[in-house]
């Protein structure tokens, strides 16, 4: 079963991790301070590290290639890079690079030193601890992406199927500052099918899922004081797009929402994929901007003629 990955989408602030998601590999650029500007930590002009998973396609074991990057984007091999790292998804907050294991149903915390080298100082053994996986089948419960909330305190990953239930989950794990170590929170089912690619406000209250999946509907998630994200009790079901008048409907009779991503305040971008065809032609994949309200509700002006368009057939992030 494929395992979802949660995606931390960053359309303007400079100061947040973001991860770009390529075939066969994952890359994490975590910012050290403002360009020109780094803090304690970056060497000489570094102003972020870059971290990218190189997946084997021999049978061998992945491996973690480093660089530091400069004001002006330009990359430099971190020292000992490539690292012999077998891990598929990471994100970082900063301090620590976190990845999944490939051998083992572990989380890998890796500290980050001075000139960008990780190395690893904890594992957490969710298939132990958090009871992910099952003694009959160990294809149950796998752990995909992870990704960090805004304050880099609070670790989420995509579960998929979790419990053997044909269900995907989102599973919390609070980080500790000094040490890295994981304590496990908890899960929230998200349902068959359903997508556990999220996306937080800039206020770290709410995040949102859109990735068509068996509802074809947008999902809000609340974040507690704790850090453990739960579906959001007050939200309103987000209404589908209506698709032009004349257009040759499909199943949805109008947009399916997907990817999702937001800003520094309370604004969710939406893509929006048509299920229709005008003239018999498909059509590109637009963009929905909404605003969020105090209970993390959603709204917008957007009609398929306000929506900015895309010449991307198949975007596969935000």
């Amino acid at each position: 079963m494929r395992i979802p990955r949660l995606v931390l989408i960053s359309l303007t602030a400079p100061l947040l991790p973001f991860m770009l998601i390529g075939c066969g590999r994952t890359t994490i650029i975590n910012d050290l301070g403002s360009p020109g500007n780094p803090q304690p930590g970056g060497s000489g002009s570094t102003a972020a590290f870059v971290y990218v998973v190189s997946q084997s396609t021999s049978g061998t074991p992945n491996q973690v290639v480093a660089f530091t990057a400069d004001a002006n984007g330009l990359l430099t091999a971190v020292p000992g890079s490539p690292f012999n790292q077998d891990v598929t998804s990471i994100a970082a907050n900063g301090k620590y690079l976190m990845a999944t294991a490939n051998s083992q149903p572990a989380i890998n915390t890796y500290t980050i030193a001075l000139n960008g080298a990780p190395t690893l100082a904890t594992q957490f053994n969710y298939g132990q601890d958090a009871g992910y996986r099952s003694n009959i089948d160990t294809t149950c419960g796998g752990m995909g992406g992870l990704l960090f909330d805004h304050s880099g305190q609070s670790l989420y990953a995509a579960v998929g199927n979790i419990n053997c239930s044909s269900n995907n989950a989102i599973a919390s794990f609070a980080v500790d500052q000094s040490t890295g170590s994981l304590s496990y929170l908890g899960n929230v089912n998200i349902g068959y099918n359903s997508s556990s690619d999220i996306a937080f406000l800039g206020t770290n209250d709410f995040a949102y899922s859109a990735l068509p999946g068996m509802y074809w509907s947008v999902m809000s998630f609340e974040r507690g004081s704790n850090g453990m994200l739960d579906r959001n009790g007050s939200f309103t079901s987000v209404h589908l797009m209506a698709a032009p008048p004349g257009s040759s409907l499909g199943l949805i009779n109008g947009y399916t929402p997907g990817l999702t991503g937001t800003d520094t305040a309370n604004h969710v971008a939406i893509a929006e994929y048509p299920d229709f065809t005008v003239n018999g032609a498909p059509q590109p994949v637009q963009l929905a901007s909404y605003t969020a309200d105090a209970n993390g509700n959603l709204s917008t002006n957007d009609t398929y003629a306000t929506m900015p368009a895309t010449s991307v057939t198949t975007p596969l992030d935000l």
